[in-house]
């Protein structure tokens, strides 16, 4: 018994440490993310809001998906279920949330410390553009002086603020990643407690 339970640590340790170094994969991924984000700040149209959208989605459930599946494989191999898909998901971004909130924090302090202002006066810009572009109607123009007046007048987010912002905003991205992506890398058939149903009638 002693050795069996042994063994258990053994592997809930690996997992452990596994997860970690996966993590750092998730993290690099929303760096990624986030210098794209970065690299297209000073052009901001409705076709950039669009593709920075696509591709910080598309990274996010694509390295999510190939990091489970992999996990999986290694340590699930009797089987995955629902709430373990969601966990072990939701733990890469965990992992991944602590390393992009460092990269942010360098990039706001010291990178480019105008960054946040920056963006702040180009989605005014583009939001400016939008209203003489379009004619809208009074309600629907009201609204969107009303965004452009709160922008102007709100604070530019400290370096710290920015990077307790981004954290948590991944942590939800990863709430939702994990939700979705968890009934693709799941096994019907598998239990909370990793148990294998009894289908017969």
């Amino acid at each position: 018994m002693s050795s069996i339970t042994d063994q258990i640590i053994s592997r809930l340790k690996e997992l452990r440490d596994q997860m970690r170094s996966y993590g750092l994969i998730m993290g690099a991924a929303l760096i990624f993310i986030e210098l794209v984000q970065f690299m297209m700040h000073n052009n901001i149209t409705a076709l950039s809001l669009f593709l920075i959208f696509v591709v910080k989605v598309a990274t996010m459930f694509i390295v999510s998906y190939q990091i489970v599946k992999r996990i999986k494989s290694e340590f699930f191999t009797t089987g995955m279920s629902y709430a373990q898909a969601f966990s072990v998901n939701f733990r890469l971004f965990v992992y991944g949330s602590l390393l992009v909130g460092v990269f942010s924090f360098v990039l706001h302090r010291w990178l480019a410390p105008n960054y946040q202002a920056e963006v702040i006066e180009n989605t005014m810009n583009y939001m400016q553009g939008y209203l003489e572009r379009f004619d809208l109607p009074e309600t629907q123009m009201g609204y969107i002086e009303d965004m452009v007046e709160e922008i102007e007048e709100a604070p530019v987010p400290s370096p710290l603020s920015a990077m307790w912002g981004i954290m948590w905003g991944y942590l939800v991205w990863g709430a939702i990643v994990g939700f979705i992506l968890s009934f693709f890398t799941r096994d019907k058939d598998v239990t909370p407690y990793g148990k294998v149903e009894n289908t017969e009638s």
